[in-house]
């Protein structure tokens, strides 16, 4: 699993510009802590019928500019690109030459159908890269030296998304907070909880580096647990894995991400299921791309 952020791509819809500053700053501000190149794809639609070579010309130019308008200083490592699809189908189609290590993207408060959220900004990019994704509605806590929350259940998944949290916390100078929560109906992020071993594996592994705090509340979802516990101490975002794709053909990540990138309190992160479990299929592909 890469250890680092080196390209981070960040989407905007310049026709629908709601969470857009939050987005780009967001990304920006973690862009610099992490040395990682910035690339933010702007996205418009024409207005007419008409697709000439000269207005398509004319759209991508204005798209440019309306995003160096946006991007925040300094600008290095900073790329702009634009494109006149939908936002998600842009981001998919630059994904394959950007190669990015996390996707940003504006987002709603309440985005997507449904309480799963389907067809939702986050939802729908979570389906089609194999990188992580973040959705980001608002800003949260502060970046720098900023706290991350991550939900942890146990399961190997789980402590994959532990690792690549603590990494990131680390890349920033601030700390990683894993929550352990407990229902009595509760479905989680791969299996399904208890008191018993899951705990003991959170226990042992949390308990290998001090620099992580381990949170556990029983009583609320843990989605709802990841906000409540995010907001506590001004998150600056909420990191969770997904399920394999093929559940319900492949349209759920899992209850907690699903809830939480349809009802977003402040940035998510959602790791790809392949990208925790695969690291070397993952890494043979970038590396064999480049």
């Amino acid at each position: 699993m890469p250890n680092a952020l080196n390209r981070i791509m960040c989407g905007i819809d310049l026709d629908e510009p709601t969470g857009a500053e939050a987005a780009i700053t967001w990304s920006h501000q973690l862009a610099l802590l992490t040395g990682a190149e910035l690339h933010l794809v702007g996205v418009t639609k024409p207005h007419s019928a008409e697709r000439s070579p000269e207005l398509m010309a004319e759209i991508h130019r204005s798209a440019i500019a309306a995003l160096d308008g946006e991007a925040p200083r300094p600008r290095t490592h900073t790329h702009l690109h634009a494109a006149t699809d939908d936002l998600a189908a842009s981001l998919v189609s630059f994904s394959a030459s950007i190669e990015p290590d996390l996707t940003v993207a504006a987002s709603h408060p309440i985005e997507g159908m449904t309480s799963l959220g389907l067809r939702g900004i986050g939802h729908t990019l979570a389906h089609h890269v194999d990188t992580p994704v973040a959705t980001v509605p608002n800003l949260a806590g502060p970046m720098d030296q900023g706290t991350f929350i991550v939900g942890v259940d146990g399961s190997k998944v789980s402590l994959e998304a532990l690792a690549w949290t603590e990494r990131l916390a680390a890349a920033v100078g601030g700390r990683c907070c894993a929550v352990y929560s407990i229902d009595e109906v509760y479905d989680t992020f791969e299996t399904h909880g208890w008191y018993g071993r899951d705990e003991e594996d959170v226990l042992r592994v949390v308990g290998a580096d001090p620099a992580t705090e381990l949170v556990e509340r029983t009583g609320d979802g843990p989605a709802e647990t990841l906000q409540f516990v995010a907001a506590e101490r001004d998150a600056a975002a909420i990191v969770v894995p997904a399920r394999r794709r093929h559940s319900l053909g492949g349209m759920l990540l899992g209850i907690v991400p699903d809830h939480l990138l349809h009802h977003p309190t402040g940035p998510v992160i959602v790791l790809p299921h392949a990208f925790l479990t695969e690291p070397a299929t993952y890494r043979a592909a970038r590396t064999t791309s480049t």
